[in-house]
């Protein structure tokens, strides 16, 4: 999990359709601040588009509840 946040940081994750599932599974594992990161992040947002951005910014909330 480490390893894959040092990476998303670092904007060395490319764009695919197993990016998001990879983002997905993540998810439960990142805490509050990550998650927080992640849902502000202009690298992921740039990355995914629109619909999955919403997708994931769904989802992220339903873990920062």
């Amino acid at each position: 999990i480490k390893y894959i946040w040092i990476l998303l940081e670092n904007r060395k994750i490319r764009k695919s359709i197993q990016d998001l599932e990879s983002l997905f599974i993540l998810l439960p594992y990142l805490n509050d601040t990550q998650l927080i990161s992640l849902k502000e992040s202009q690298y992921i947002q740039e990355l995914l588009s629109p619909p999955e951005w919403e997708e994931l910014k769904r989802k992220i909330g339903n873990y920062t509840k």
